[in-house]
């Protein structure tokens, strides 16, 4: 395999699972309730980067359910102190 198959072949990966990860993120159903709610008593910035880091984690564990992701970032952002 040459150096362009490689490429070709890593951006292919990569692609499949930000896809899967994105469709993951698009079927949530408590998310969004959740984000919601967080947007009337946080700032717009951190509700954005409360949704990115959940839309990351998606995409790192596409095979999840909602439930793990959730409680994964939950559990991120309480070990930063962003809690």
């Amino acid at each position: 395999m040459n150096k362009q198959e490689l490429k070709e072949l890593t951006y292919k990966m990569v692609e499949e699972r930000v896809n899967k990860g994105t469709e993951l993120f698009n079927s949530f159903v408590f998310f969004p309730v959740l984000y919601d709610e967080l947007k009337k008593k946080f700032s717009k910035e951190y509700c954005d980067m409360f949704r990115n880091v959940v839309l990351d984690t998606c995409i790192l564990y596409p095979d999840w359910k909602e439930h793990e992701i959730l409680k994964e970032v939950a559990s991120q952002f309480e070990s930063h102190g962003n809690v």
